[in-house]
This record gives structure tokens, sequence and C-alpha cells, in this order.
């Protein structure tokens, strides 16, 4: 996953991070192991605040997914309704 910011002033680049999935993955799984027992890293708490956006992410789509489907089912009640 790769994160990029915004242009610094005067810079043709902008500067971004990179971050693997195994290593997004593997922090979760190692927090989980020494929950509490010690302070995380700064890296360690951007990843997992990384995983935690990426699962709201999902939840929100299969909320909106769950929506379209009900929305869908009422359409084609009416439809049945009227014919």
């Amino acid at each position: 996953m790769y994160i990029y910011y915004h242009y610094k002033e005067g810079k043709i680049t902008a500067g971004y991070d990179e971050f693997p999935r195994d290593e997004l993955i593997g922090n979760n799984k190692l927090s989980d192991i020494n929950d509490g027992e010690k302070e995380e890293t700064q890296r360690q708490q951007t990843l997992a605040r990384i995983l935690e956006m990426e699962q709201r992410c999902h939840e929100q789509i299969k909320d909106y997914e769950r929506g379209t489907r009900a929305e869908k089912e009422q359409h084609e009640e009416l439809e049945r309704k009227i014919h």
C-alpha cells in the first residue's frame, strides 16, 4: 500500500510511504499477541491505523451493497405489484 503526500512548495515530486501488505497483516497479529505488553513504535501505530481504516472501508462497502440490494428488492416488488 502506498500513501502519497501533497507536493511541498517548490517541489516537483510528492513524497510517499510504502507499506507492504504482509507487514500490515503481520503487525496486526503481533499486536494481538503482545496486547498491552509494550509501547508501540510510531510505525506500528501507523500500520495499525492503516489496517483499521481499511477495515472500516470494507464495512462501508458492505453496508452500501446491502442498501443497494434492499433498494433493488423494493423496486422489483413495486414492479410486480404494478404488473
